[in-house]
């Protein structure tokens, strides 16, 4: 079979508006988007049979549980590269320019003071607060080039080493991620066993109904006698009441006519 066949046999990939609005929101946050998580549910809904309302809402909840795993993922990666950052910030107020600027400052202001009270004639004066406002300078322009230089490191791209150097400080969080993240894969693979129990239990009892209806009208004057398919676990589910059963509702008129007539000329 070609791909272009194997395409066009497949349900389309869209959500009904009607069971958007029957579901409900979607559980996202600002940095995450409605398109991927209909997207995700569309495929979702396109590989099963028989989508139904309870169908949709089961699959909504694996849709969700998805989610929740998609982002603990991501934020794990974020507490990471978080410790990262915070570590680069911790550096540069360490290195303190402003303050390294400030204590030059004052030192300077100190020894002109001093000069200024001192015996030295006032040319002797002005040529040390010319020799201090220099040094004052020279001192500036060295720390605020250290400065840059630091910066330019630390806006580097981070290495390996980078990220486990800040190691303690993110494990924590990280640890406490990981419960969430198990937690949540644990909801998902759930949703999933729900999703595949209702599926094989709804599609058990229409198989069942089918074959008594079959029965029915190839032999409509014999009764019906059925046998319940056990289940994957090899568990026999109880017998269905056919009052009960919404095929046997809607068995066509002709086949109950069949059985009618059938019974009265099994009478004669």
């Amino acid at each position: 079979m070609s791909k272009t066949k194997a395409r066009s046999s497949l349900r389309p990939l869209t959500v009904p508006a009607e069971i958007r609005k029957l579901l409900g929101p979607p559980p996202l946050l600002s940095t995450e988007h409605q398109k991927f998580y209909y997207a995700m549910l569309a495929h979702f809904g396109a590989s099963v049979e028989g989508t139904d309302l309870i169908t949709w809402l089961l699959l909504k909840d694996v849709a969700d549980a998805r989610v929740e795993i998609a982002r603990y993922r991501r934020f794990k990666t974020l507490r990471i590269s978080i410790a990262r950052s915070r570590e680069k910030e911790r550096t540069l107020a360490e290195f303190g320019l402003e303050k390294k600027i400030e204590t030059y400052e004052n030192n300077v202001e100190k020894r002109r003071q001093e000069v200024a009270k001192s015996d030295l004639s006032d040319k002797e004066k002005e040529s040390k607060y010319a020799d201090y406002d220099s040094a004052l300078d020279d001192a500036i322009d060295g720390a605020e080039a250290d400065y840059a230089e630091l910066v330019k490191k630390l806006r580097a791209p981070d290495t390996d080493l980078d990220f486990m150097g800040v190691f303690r400080r993110w494990l924590e969080d990280f640890e406490r991620l990981d419960v969430i993240l198990q937690a949540a894969e644990e909801r998902f693979r759930a949703a999933l066993d729900e999703l595949d129990r209702y599926q094989r239990g709804r599609f058990s009892r229409l198989s069942e109904e089918l074959d008594v209806i079959e029965a029915e009208a190839s032999n409509p004057s014999a009764p019906t006698v059925r046998c319940p398919r056990p289940d994957r676990r090899g568990r026999t589910p109880s017998r269905m009441n056919p009052a009960r059963s919404p095929l046997r509702a809607a068995l066509p008129a002709a086949t109950r006519a069949l059985k009618k007539g059938g019974g009265g000329g099994g009478g004669e």
